[in-house]
């Protein structure tokens, strides 16, 4: 990929791919720099570029104008400054970590410029631990599993086709329901996406038998290029 780059320095894809062999390496300056300049580069903007932050960052004026730095914030709370599904479910969403330190961070900047009455600060209470918010919401084992469940079908979708990304989530999504057949039906579909049919087959049938009858073709359509799979294996045998 450095050859390539050499000859083809803004050529995205390989600048994310060379971040992730530098990451690999510890090279943690590098593989930032990579990564960053890889998502500047993207021919399909799905993220703000450093041209858009930087001038939104020109327009805090401390007066009318405060600007909290989101990008920044994740990057000094992210291992290695390199931001990175600790902190997002996807290319661009926050997970609840994610959101819990956006929000603490703009009461911060509220009560810090003191943007809002300064009695108002001194008659509220403290905010939430990220514990004390869960319990609060009562976030059940069932929001968990359909929150990791629908990010790895995500994951696995065009244009993103993470398949290690939809992997983390299944496993988490596994923890939560270990005998939900979705769970080997979506990585069946890996395996036949990443062109390993017998893997695929496998995976294909556990499924099956965790869902107690064939699976429907009305369920097929619910996990992304099942209904593909289906007609493979129907092919080879």
């Amino acid at each position: 990929t450095k050859y390539y780059l050499e000859k083809n320095p803004k050529d995205a894809s390989f600048l994310f791919i060379q971040g992730q062999i530098e990451e690999k390496r510890g090279s943690w300056d590098q593989a930032r720099n990579n990564f960053e300049e890889a998502k500047d580069q993207d021919l399909l903007q799905w993220r703000a570029n450093k041209e858009i932050n930087d001038f939104v960052r020109s327009l805090d004026d401390g007066k009318t104008i405060w600007i909290l730095d989101a990008e920044e914030i994740f990057k000094q709370h992210s291992p290695n400054k390199i931001t990175g599904y600790s902190l997002f479910l996807d290319n661009v969403h926050p997970n609840i970590e994610g959101h819990y330190l956006l929000a603490n961070s703009i009461i911060d900047l509220l009560r810090k410029d003191k943007i809002v009455e300064k009695n108002w600060w001194e008659n509220t209470n403290d905010p939430f631990t990220l514990d004390e918010l869960l319990k609060e919401m009562e976030v059940s084992p069932d929001d968990e599993f359909q929150l990791a469940f629908i990010t790895a079908l995500y994951c696995i979708k065009n244009p993103f086709f993470n398949y290690q990304c939809a992997r983390d989530y299944l496993e988490k999504s596994e923890k939560i329901k270990s005998d939900d057949w979705r769970i080997p039906a979506s990585r069946a579909v890996i395996a036949y996406l990443e062109d390993n049919i017998n893997e695929a087959e496998r995976l294909y049938i556990l499924a099956n038998e965790l869902h107690g009858s064939p699976i429907s073709d009305q369920e097929s359509l619910k996990i992304p290029y099942l209904s593909h799979l289906e007609k493979r294996l129907k092919q080879v045998q």
